[in-house]
């Protein structure tokens, strides 16, 4: 996971440009899952984090992405300062099609894969947004006992 996770955020490297990263990447216990799949949930997560800083202009966009042992899971937190969401948006997020972003921009499907490929794992996904603050998606992957 924690090699995922870097190379998330080195794919991502050129639209982090105007963004300030900060990792806090703790040794965690190795999980079973597709590394496929997981790339795609990191990238969709953080580029929606990069896309949400973008819409705030008046003060220095902020990811922290931070990776820890939490009992008997593994605790991915991605936060950002961004534009964050309405009630409404954030009871909407995980339906397929469902977009705040421009026609032609998004397709609404992001996050609607991502619970999908979360749920097949086994994996618990938390959103907290607050609106013109930001947002902190949490992930709880199970620890697996075979490895």
């Amino acid at each position: 996971l924690l090699l995922a996770v870097e190379i998330a955020l080195k794919l991502l490297g050129p639209k982090l440009k105007n963004v300030l990263v900060t990792q806090n990447l703790q040794p965690v216990p190795k999980i079973i899952f597709n590394s496929g799949e997981l790339n795609q949930v990191l990238i969709n997560i953080l580029v929606n984090a990069i896309q949400a800083c973008e819409y705030m202009t008046n003060h220095t966009s902020k990811i922290g992405v931070d990776l820890t042992q939490v009992n008997d899971e593994i605790l991915l937190n991605v936060t950002d300062n961004g534009c964050g969401m309405s009630e409404e948006v954030q009871q909407r997020i995980f339906d397929a099609f469902y977009t705040t972003k421009p026609v032609g921009t998004g397709t609404g499907i992001g996050m609607s894969i991502v619970l999908q490929i979360l749920e097949q794992h086994d994996a618990k996904i938390v959103v907290k947004s607050e609106l013109n603050k930001g947002t902190s998606i949490q992930i709880y992957f199970p620890i697996s006992t075979s490895m």
